[in-house]
């Protein structure tokens, strides 16, 4: 007799599943936390063991990848073996504390079901795109008892990898792979824009990495960046020499590239396995032989094409503020700007070499004037109501502001006409930050309290901010700027109305809170590991130690 049994099962607070009873981790071995060499082998299916324990011991293996997480499909029965997928996606989960609740008194029991409530806090596609994702699924595992003991006889459709944060970051790596930012205008700069992506880890991830080169985008950066070098190519082979040199032999059809697109491949796949700081060189070659740029060596560095850098900032950037309605630099001596110039906000590109300066008078009317930062001499170009937080991003855009609460606008670099910038779908509420990520292809918004990162699409030279997607943040949001092209730091209002500072990966991933001492932070500035706070009508440095009072001021900005 078929009957059916529900059980929820009851998730200990923590980062990993809990073990079944009688389930333990083998003597002798470390978790990988404590040793990276060895990797913790979860148990396959034991006698006796129940149908929630079994279960259990199925998400509990989902951890080890090996051998195609061959321990995983122990737990499964044939047909549930060939539908189950790994590679569908992950869904990473917060353990609950629920209720288990089975009937495990009748021994004609031969086939059930048990039920799994999670609760989901980001997703992983294919892609490896990880995205903030709430929810809590309801998940139905078939279970049929064999003579080995109960098995897994049918999955929750369409579920790959569930694996806890902690587990996620032992299977999987966060890595960056790059493609070029779209030329807006002849002669712009090329630079290259990073794609965080989640991908197994493990000896096959420099075969992972470049063969994700020559592929699209994630979704996260999907027609923001201009597409994989034509003809299409195909990678046949990777291999890593013992001085870490990285040999990728390509398809014949890397024989038909352009001098430009050959460059731009090389520079995209340097910089996408420089990640790795054993990486030493890059050779790309067909099955007839090596490809190369004129007058160039047949390897590339690993710190070669130092021009594309996604950023674009100079090596130890100085920093802007604001005193006494004066620009200042941090390694000026003087103000910067003419003394006619009245200055309340700022913003410097970092590849254009412009300055744009926002001078608020009364009835709320705004004057924006920009010029160069080699002279930081400037021209009112326009004037409209309630302007604010002036960026750059690349620069070749031109300059991008809020304009009251509702509307994003831009200033071309050729004209004096603020044009809207659509947000189709954008969140509902008011916009009170906004920062375009120094390689132009992404923006951060604070929009009602929440941080969110949008794509930058252009389309028939008008730019639009797409697909916004919350970033995690553990107060309310006040400012957003950018500190690399895949790091945020976000200043926030938390408990009790103190004021915090955190880093966060781009796609909400790894949030890391900023010691800022004694400080009350009003504004921050960041590039790279350098944080600038504004606390108290003065700058200060911010590292691992106690802040450190660098001048008077306010509203400090780094170029972008």
């Amino acid at each position: 007799m078929r009957r059916l049994i529900a059980a929820v099962l009851a998730l200990a607070t923590g980062c990993s599943l809990p073990l079944p009873s009688g389930v333990h981790t083998p003597s002798g071995v470390k978790d990988q936390g404590q040793s990276a060499e060895l990797e913790v082998l979860p148990p396959g299916p034991t006698a006796g063991q129940s149908q929630t324990a079994t279960v259990l011991g199925f998400l509990a293996a989902q951890a080890s990848p090996a051998g195609d997480y061959a321990i995983a499909r122990q737990f499964l029965t044939g047909d549930a073996v060939r539908s189950w997928s790994p590679a569908a996606g992950v869904r990473v989960y917060a353990p609950d504390n629920e209720k288990v609740d089975l009937n495990r008194n009748d021994p004609s029991v031969t086939s059930v079901s048990v039920q799994v409530r999670l609760t989901t806090i980001a997703t992983v596609d294919r892609t490896g795109h990880y995205q903030l994702d709430t929810g809590r699924p309801n998940d139905f595992y078939g279970l049929t008892k064999t003579l080995g003991g109960w098995r897994i006889s049918s999955v929750p459709t369409g579920v790959g990898l569930q694996l806890s944060p902690i587990d996620l970051q032992r299977t999987f790596a966060a890595r960056n792979i790059y493609y070029l930012a779209p030329q807006l205008h002849p002669g712009d700069p090329r630079h290259v824009v990073p794609d965080r992506v989640f991908l197994p880890a493990g000896p096959a991830l420099d075969e992972a990495l470049v063969r994700r080169v020559v592929a699209p985008p994630s979704i996260g950066l999907l027609g923001s960046v201009d597409g994989v070098s034509a003809p299409a190519l195909t990678v046949l082979s990777v291999g890593r020499s013992r001085d870490g040199v990285v040999t990728v032999t390509l398809s014949d059809d890397a024989l038909g590239l352009g001098t430009i697109d050959l460059q731009d491949l090389f520079a995209r796949t340097v910089w996408t396995l420089r990640q790795d700081v054993q990486f030493t060189g890059l050779r790309l070659q067909t099955t007839r032989g090596v490809l190369r740029l004129a007058g160039q060596p047949e390897v590339q560095p690993a710190t070669a094409w130092e021009s594309y850098d996604p950023d674009g900032l100079a090596a130890d950037p100085q920093y802007f503020y604001v005193a006494g309605r004066r620009l200042l630099g941090s390694t000026a001596h003087a103000p910067l700007t003419p003394g006619g110039v009245r200055v309340d906000r700022v913003a410097v590109s970092p590849r254009g070499e412009r300055v744009a300066v926002l001078s608020q008078s009364s009835g709320g009317r705004v004057e924006v004037s920009l010029g160069s930062t080699r002279t930081f001499g400037v021209t009112p170009v326009v004037v409209a109501r309630g302007l604010s937080s002036p960026t750059w991003g690349s620069g070749e855009e031109g300059l991008w502001m809020l304009e009251g609460r509702s509307r994003v606008v831009q200033l071309g670099p050729s004209r004096s006409l603020l044009q809207t910038v659509s947000m189709p779908g954008r969140p509902a509420g008011p916009i009170t930050s906004l920062c375009l990520s120094r390689d132009g292809a992404r923006a951060a918004l604070v929009i009602a309290g929440t941080v969110y990162v949008s794509r930058v699409l252009w389309s028939a030279g008008a730019p639009s901010l797409v697909d916004a997607h919350p970033v995690a943040s553990t107060g309310s949001p006040l400012q957003v700027v950018w500190s690399t092209s895949t790091e945020l730091v976000v200043l926030e209002v938390g408990e009790q109305g103190a004021r915090a500072v955190q880093r966060v990966a781009v796609d909400g991933s790894s949030p890391t809170p900023v010691s800022v001492g004694l400080l009350t932070p009003t504004a921050v500035a960041a590039a790279g590991t350098t944080l600038i706070v504004a606390s108290g009508g003065a700058l200060y440095a911010v590292a691992q130690a106690v802040p450190k009072r660098k001048a008077v001021g306010t509203n400090p900005v780094f170029p972008g």
